[in-house]
């Protein structure tokens, strides 16, 4: 089982994605903002992805991936960003430290899990 980690400030948000996700046959596990996120991918080096949030209070997503970079096991596993942002700006960030797809908010479960399904 597909150990996916995703990290997100909305509580309804997360919960929904993980009633997706484990319906889908995937294990995972939750980190509420990016300092979390931080903390929980480094004792889930195992993970199969790590689905990331830009905008959270304190760290944000460009941040924390910038860290998971800098951190042996997590390198290069691969990252995806859930948002409501567009900006070229960071998207071009988010390119530039390995991300590996962007996707717009809303997305539906099922064409998250096809994203996954096909990326993984």
């Amino acid at each position: 089982m597909k150990k996916i980690i995703i990290v997100d400030d909305s509580e309804s948000y997360r919960s929904r994605v993980k009633r997706d996700l484990e319906s889908n046959g995937y294990q995972v596990v939750e980190a509420v903002n990016g300092e979390n996120g931080f903390t929980v991918c480094k004792s889930n080096k195992d993970c199969a992805a790590i689905l990331v949030d830009m905008n959270m209070p304190g760290m944000d997503g460009i941040r924390m991936i910038s860290f998971l970079r800098q951190e042996e096991g997590l390198k290069k596993t691969p990252v995806l960003i859930i948002t409501t942002e567009s900006s070229p700006e960071q998207k071009a960030q988010a390119k530039a430290l390995g991300v590996i797809a962007w996707i717009q908010k809303p997305i539906s479960g099922k064409a998250l899990v096809k994203a996954l399904n096909k990326l993984l």
